[in-house]
């Protein structure tokens, strides 16, 4: 068995494993649209409105692509898109578009290039839907970002923990459970038109970057410039997902309060090009509330409130049948036992804080039940703690058996497909079209 395993693991069939499973995926996602007959409602349609309306129609009125969607019904489920009447803000009179615009700037180069694509198409069939926008071409393509977004996350995530001497066979294996194993692949094949592939991608590249530069003390203008781009990027995807900045911030006080080291202080000259970089790619979003919502520090989630601050529903975060993340998500629950194992390390410590901010806020939160959702949707940025999480477990399964992490691994990974596949027919979770 163990030779077998080896020989698994070369260079060779690890890029035809690669190529091979990228192919799958692009056929998967599309065979999903196919199926519902575009992108899902609900979130999917208003990132996607906030996109269109941007590409194609150069402004910021969002109601017309919107009524597109009240009146097309999805293939799957016989029910309307967008059954939401219209949203107007009561200062501005104008749409109330909840949504930074990260996925906006993320998803533009596909939709571009889908509709390029499109062109062809209407150029051979003279069929103005082609150029409409809503298209299964533009569908399409946006959509297979998602998964590109999350390969190119643990791609960084894999080049990093190898680097830092770990096995690159489990480095490996962690990054691929938590993607197969987790409810991120419900966000990469089922609905890959919410941001939340995208919040794994941008949270991960943030803290890998502040990482590397932590290891190597590496704090220069270029770096705090990038660095603080990179967390401008976290806020717009989902402007919660900027709490990952707790890491680096814990991670900088204990150098100061308790290693006495004062590396950090003595690039305060630099400090200014962090506020500089976040603020340079946050300055479209707060130009667009101004536009939108009167205010620049205003948005459409004003009007939801944290209603549970003295009493959060953490309980039903972890547990609920609906949307615990322990439940739903098993692979997290023995993601943070391999977080406690090494909880005397600052960085495991810091994971985890993070892992404990995230489940506050959403527990506090107004909207804690999360809607629609496969498991806990809302701390998928959290993905990076559980694959940190997941090493040391598997490094214990391999001094038992080299198999064993293999075995352990595909057992979660068909778990978490079950209970997706389960969840996407509702024979288990909320009905669609349900109200929670």
């Amino acid at each position: 068995m163990n030779s077998f395993m080896q020989k698994i693991y070369t260079k060779k069939n690890i890029k035809l494993i690669a190529i091979s499973f990228v192919i799958i995926s692009l056929i998967l996602i599309g065979l999903r649209l196919k199926i519902s007959g575009g992108i899902a409602g609900g979130d999917s349609i208003r990132y996607y409105t906030y996109l269109k309306t941007i590409a194609l129609d150069h402004n910021l009125d969002f109601e017309t692509q919107l009524d597109y969607y009240r009146q097309t019904k999805s293939k799957f489920t016989g029910l309307v898109k967008y059954p939401s009447a219209k949203e107007v803000n009561l200062i501005t009179g104008r749409s109330n578009m909840l949504y930074p615009i990260g996925t906006t700037i993320c998803w533009y180069p596909f939709f571009v290039f889908g509709h390029l694509t499109s062109n062809i198409f209407y150029w051979l069939s003279g069929n103005d839907f082609y150029l409409s926008g809503f298209s299964m071409i533009h569908y399409y393509f946006v959509s297979i970002s998602a998964l590109l977004y999350v390969l190119l996350a643990a791609y960084v995530i894999y080049r990093y923990l190898v680097k830092a001497g770990n096995d690159k066979r489990i480095v490996f294996l962690s990054i691929a459970t938590i993607i197969l194993g987790s409810s991120l692949t419900y966000y990469i094949y089922f609905v890959p038109t919410y941001a939340h592939a995208l919040s794994f991608c941008w949270s991960s590249i943030f803290l890998v970057y502040f990482l590397s530069k932590y290891k190597e003390c590496d704090f220069n203008r270029k770096s705090f410039f990038v660095l603080g781009i990179l967390l401008a990027m976290v806020y717009l995807i989902r402007y919660q997902d900027v709490l990952v900045a707790i890491i680096p911030a814990y991670l900088i006080v204990y150098d100061l309060l308790v290693s006495k080291n004062k590396r950090f202080l003595n690039t305060y000259k630099t400090w200014p090009f962090f506020i500089f970089g976040f603020f340079l790619l946050l300055t479209p979003q707060l130009l667009i509330n101004k536009y939108l919502h009167g205010g620049y520090l205003l948005s459409g989630y004003n009007a939801y409130g944290f209603d549970y601050w003295l009493k959060p529903k953490i309980l039903f975060s972890l547990f609920s049948l609906h949307k615990g993340v322990f439940i739903l998500t098993p692979i997290v629950a023995v993601a943070l036992i391999g977080v406690f194992t090494k909880i005397k390390d600052k960085l495991y410590q810091a994971l985890f804080l993070f892992f404990a901010a995230e489940i506050y806020v959403i527990s506090a939160w107004s909207f804690y039940h999360q809607g629609e959702s496969f498991g806990s949707r809302m701390m998928i940025c959290c993905s990076i703690v559980y694959i940190f999480g997941l090493l040391p477990v598997l490094k214990r399964l391999k001094n038992v058996k080299i198999w064993l992490p293999w075995a352990f691994s595909l057992f979660f990974v068909l778990i978490n497909w079950i209970l997706m596949v389960l969840f996407a027919f509702r024979i288990i979770g909320t009905p669609y079209g349900s109200l929670y």
